[in-house]
């Protein structure tokens, strides 16, 4: 591969990275707003009566999540979810919830905290809860008064109680264990917004599929732009299949440095790390297309050549 090819290359897959990583902030934006205009429940979210093993239980793969109200006017609740995933919430300074925490809390700017030798603390009660983060993507935000406590314990009666019980189809997948008659619909002013349900899942597929368009293009112009230094090499006894891996493994170098390139800069822009796993699929996925296009590119030019 040329210097020339290199350069080109390297352009182009930090360009579509950039715009795949944007789409991902978009979304992630996107989830963020919703959830602190909507109270921290999604438009999926369904009142029920049970106890929060029973609720949990309808999803195997933990990805949905219970609240209930401690006080009445609804400002102050508690959250428990199978998986830590699912303990994601809009924060503007600290951090969300993590795997195994218990007796911790994420609260409004507004709320009145008290300092401990170990941090911020807000007492329910009897018992004080650390917390860990400030609630809303800005200070003045409309959770400026909420407090959202991580306690099991406040699950662990064995009574069935009123929980608001959130994630994807979470009350069809309810409703077809116990029955239409133990769901109840809920709903805020915010939960149907047309920027969420329509705009943005179009921006999404549309934007996925030019990420995806531009990685079969990369390929497509690697296999062009090297077909004349590969016919020379397989006239000198290389192999086509050596000559390909060659290649491809220095297209996958670049990729990973385009796409730790793209990650920091996102990472410092946006203020949103970017979570490792995301970051591993997208690479796979990116030198996988690219990968492919090329030996399908490569593969028509040896027929041809043939």
């Amino acid at each position: 591969m040329t210097v020339k090819s290199r350069a080109i290359c390297a352009l182009l897959l930090l360009l579509f990275s950039a715009l795949a990583a944007t789409l991902a902030i978009y979304d992630s934006r996107q989830r963020a707003i919703h959830l602190e205009g909507n109270s921290l429940y999604s438009a999926d979210a369904v009142l029920v009566d049970a106890t929060a093993a029973q609720a949990l239980a309808v999803s195997p793969d933990g990805d949905l999540r219970v609240f209930t109200e401690l006080t009445s006017g609804g400002t102050v609740r508690a959250v428990a979810a199978s998986s830590s995933a699912r303990l994601s919430f809009p924060v503007h300074a600290g951090r969300t919830f993590r795997s195994g925490e218990r007796v911790v809390a994420l609260v409004g700017s507004r709320v009145v905290v008290s300092q401990g030798a170990t941090g911020e603390f807000v007492r329910l009660g009897e018992r004080s809860y650390e917390v860990v983060g400030r609630l809303g993507l800005r200070e003045n935000s409309l959770l400026a008064n909420d407090i959202l406590v991580l306690d099991p314990d406040l699950f662990d009666s064995g009574e069935p109680q009123p929980l608001v019980l959130d994630g994807p189809d979470a009350g069809t997948r309810y409703a077809g264990l116990h029955g239409a008659a133990s769901v109840e619909h809920f709903s805020t002013a915010t939960s149907r917004r047309t920027n969420i349900d329509v705009v943005s899942p179009l921006i999404l597929v549309l934007g996925a599929a030019l990420v995806a368009m531009g990685w079969v293009f990369v390929g497509v112009f690697l296999s062009f732009a090297t077909r004349r230094r590969n016919l020379v090499l397989h006239l000198l006894g290389v192999p086509r299949s050596l000559t390909r891996l060659r290649l491809l493994a220095e297209v996958t170098a670049i990729g990973i440095v385009t796409a730790a390139v793209v990650a920091v800069v996102s990472t410092l822009l946006s203020k949103t790390d970017v979570p490792l796993d995301v970051l591993g699929a997208g690479l796979l996925v990116q030198s996988a297309v690219v990968a492919g296009a090329f030996l399908l590119g490569a593969a028509r030019q040896g027929g041809a050549g043939a």
